[in-house]
């Protein structure tokens, strides 16, 4: 891997200094483990390596400095620190840019309601360089549709939204999807992705191996950071942030972050 996004140690904790007043959440190796309410900053840390660490439920935040910078998801998780619901807001600006909604209900044509979203934020659907954006959309719509609503015992809930936000400058794109059953397990979407990591992701698809699993695992493949939230019985956000309008050799060097947000 490169080390175009490596930073020092010292350079990390300075970052952390800038946005936090204390460091004691945070660790910079696996020997350095404080428990469970542990914030991991690393580097080189492979896509398969850190969701074992996350799957193991020892820590629930591993960040690596990427496309999306190291200060920017430390400003997140004192956002969410300071006032976690605010993760769930619609609202929520994680790229600094405007934010596009889209209401959609369980019968409603995936395809139509990634495009109502995608237009205004000007993010192209017909091109294939970005076409994972539309698979990764795709795939979050319809956990909302089917998975969330199967796995409840909620009815008659407001709509699912669809929340697309792009920062072209930054050469990042966050795409949600929130719904109010908060029936999501994000350690059993973690253990699917892992499952077809582990053997190799493309051999996976190939095989089409495990099934429904697969979808979650071709959003982690995709992203900069994955942030999965879920307050029990009353609603998730599922938060894909990937790359845009950046060169392929620099999207195959990113280095993935994970964060785990429960009410």
């Amino acid at each position: 891997m490169s080390n175009i996004f490596s930073l020092s140690q010292a350079d990390a904790q300075k970052k952390i200094a800038d946005v936090f007043s204390s460091a004691d959440k945070f660790c910079y190796s696996q020997a350095e483990l404080k428990g469970h309410n542990c914030y991991m900053v690393t580097d080189n840390m492979s896509a398969l390596d850190c969701l074992g660490l996350i799957r193991g439920r020892q820590i629930t935040n591993v960040l690596q400095n990427s496309i999306q910078g190291l200060s920017d998801k430390l400003s997140f998780l004192k956002l969410v620190d300071y006032k976690l619901e605010d993760f769930f807001n619609k609202d929520l600006q994680l790229l600094n840019a405007d934010v596009v909604i889209q209401p959609f209900g369980m019968k409603d044509d995936r395809g139509d309601v990634i495009e109502q979203a995608f237009l205004p934020a000007d993010l192209e659907i017909d091109m294939t360089k970005y076409q994972y954006l539309f698979q990764v959309a795709a795939e979050l719509v319809m956990n909302a549709q089917i998975d969330a609503p199967k796995i409840s015992t909620k009815s008659n809930v407001a709509k699912s939204l669809l929340v697309v936000e792009k920062n072209k400058n930054k050469g990042l794109v966050a795409i949600s999807v929130i719904d109010h059953y908060g029936s999501l397990d994000c350690y059993k979407m973690l253990e699917n992705i892992y499952a077809a990591h582990k053997d190799g992701f493309r051999d996976s698809m190939s095989k089409n191996s495990i099934g429904a699993g697969l979808g979650s695992a071709m959003i982690y493949e995709f992203v900069d950071s994955l942030v999965i939230g879920v307050i029990p019985d009353v609603m998730s956000r599922v938060t894909a942030i990937l790359p845009y309008g950046v060169s392929e050799k620099k999207i195959n060097q990113i280095q993935k972050s994970i964060h785990i947000i429960k009410g």
